[in-house]
């Protein structure tokens, strides 16, 4: 898997020296969506003393927690986001015949080096935050990249099992409930953004186990039952998979 890796690498990177003002473009980008996105949150957060039950604190700190979620689960691993289109149009095929597992298949080789404008509001957050409590954030952002990816891809086996021909871009709902805690959602919202499309899982899990460290037992769980129902449902979907499309 390194050897592929590296020159998945390789390629990218031929790819940006040729587009260099492209990538520019897109880190400019990157860093206006992220302080459009974080800015409001924040803003909301610090001028009402907190958000949705969680304190400003907490709220700065879900956040950044996010933020490596998305880099480390999804932003570098463009095929995550990408694989329901992969399914759709018959360009799985090229992966499953590769030596190495298909699930890494789909992840490595698109490869988003884009990401590297999210390091930026990262930084940033990070710097926000109580220096003693970064090293919680990076481990739980660890944690949540898994949820973040593995949500992800769930959602993108769809294809394998229903004849659509336009892919969903899902992560879309899931970032859409991570940029807010679940306290500001009514009981059902809450629950589709916790266990559903659990942006809210991202983001603020590992603060509510912070608060309460019986919520443990809810958000370890939940990453256990996701990656057995992923892994479950994916190998499924490559047995029902048509190949070239439907």
């Amino acid at each position: 898997m390194v050897n592929y890796l590296i020159k998945y690498l390789e390629v990218n990177l031929k790819a940006l020296s040729e587009f260099r003002f492209s990538f520019i473009f897109d880190i400019v980008t990157i860093f206006f969506v992220n302080l459009a996105f974080y800015g409001t949150v924040i803003y909301l957060a610090y001028t009402n003393n907190g958000l949705g039950g969680l304190s400003y604190n907490e709220i700065i700190m879900g956040i950044a927690i996010m933020q490596i979620a998305y880099i480390l689960g999804i932003g570098f691993f463009k095929g995550a986001d990408q694989m329901s289109y992969e399914i759709i149009s018959g360009e799985l095929d090229f992966l499953l015949i590769r030596p190495i597992n298909a699930y890494l298949s789909i992840l490595i080789h698109r490869i988003r080096l884009t990401v590297i404008g999210e390091i930026i509001p990262l930084i940033v957050l990070l710097l926000l935050n109580d220096p003693a409590n970064i090293p919680f954030i990076i481990v739980f952002g660890i944690f949540s990249a898994v949820i973040f990816n593995v949500a992800t891809c769930l959602f993108s086996c769809i294809p394998f099992f229903t004849d659509v021909n336009n892919d969903f871009e899902f992560f879309d709902l899931i970032i859409g409930f991570a940029n807010y805690p679940p306290g500001i959602f009514n009981d059902f919202m809450k629950f589709f953004g916790l266990f559903i499309f659990p942006g809210c899982m991202i983001s603020f899990g590992p603060v509510l186990l912070l608060k309460d460290p019986s919520f443990a037992w809810v958000y370890f769980g939940f990453i256990i039952i996701l990656i057995t129902a992923f892994i479950i449902i994916f190998n499924l979907g490559l047995k029902r998979y048509r190949s070239a499309g439907y």
